[in-house]
């Protein structure tokens, strides 16, 4: 019944063609993810080559400050989001909420600075090293017992790399999705105290 799975991807566009990054805004709504379609792996991984270049382009001339959110929600419904802040290309901040079927938060943490790293969960990946998942992981498992999960936000970065088993049925996805990204920091910075009169 679950058997079924297919090859989908962004659009027939080739990968020279994927939108430009060096535009994006440096803070403003997340993109959302584009349509997909069927492609072959090695195209898959011709378009995330040139996704990442574009990527890292794009994040040089933002600082290297960016921020992500990644959801996971089991069949059964017991899940968490994740969200992560980068800055100068390292991460500094992530933020959990873990909840349960009925969406009741089970657990929760802020985790910065020193923090970091302090909780069960390890340090979220950065962008450019779940492009480096996606290619060295994700795109090379035997395509004839695999689907692939490949898709892009509309800005060019990549949304969702994600591979599974075509023998397996509940939560078997592996590989890196984000739900939201959007280059700039987390929080602007405040604005300077007002000098008493």
């Amino acid at each position: 019944m679950f058997a079924a799975l297919f090859l989908t991807l962004l659009s027939s566009a080739r990968a020279e063609e994927l939108p430009s990054l060096k535009d994006a805004p440096l803070l403003g709504e997340a993109p959302r993810a584009a349509e997909h379609v069927d492609a072959p792996v090695a195209e898959l991984r011709a378009r995330v080559k040139a996704s990442r270049a574009a990527f890292r382009e794009a994040s040089a001339a933002n600082g290297g400050d960016y921020v992500y959110v990644t959801r996971f929600t089991s069949w059964v419904g017991f899940g968490y989001t994740l969200k992560v802040e980068v800055d100068d290309g390292k991460v500094v901040a992530q933020t959990y909420r873990q909840h349960d079927q009925t969406r009741a938060t089970t657990e929760s943490w802020v985790e910065r600075g020193a923090s970091l790293g302090t909780h069960e969960r390890t340090v979220a990946p950065t962008v450019d090293a779940m492009y480096a998942r996606c290619l060295d992981e994700a795109l090379t498992q035997p395509a004839d017992r695999t689907a692939f999960y490949v898709s892009f936000f509309d800005d060019g970065v990549l949304a969702a790399c994600t591979y599974r088993d075509l023998a397996c049925v509940d939560d078997c996805s592996s590989g890196p999705d984000m739900e939201t990204f959007r280059f700039g920091a987390a929080t602007p910075p405040a604005a300077p105290p007002l000098a008493p009169r």
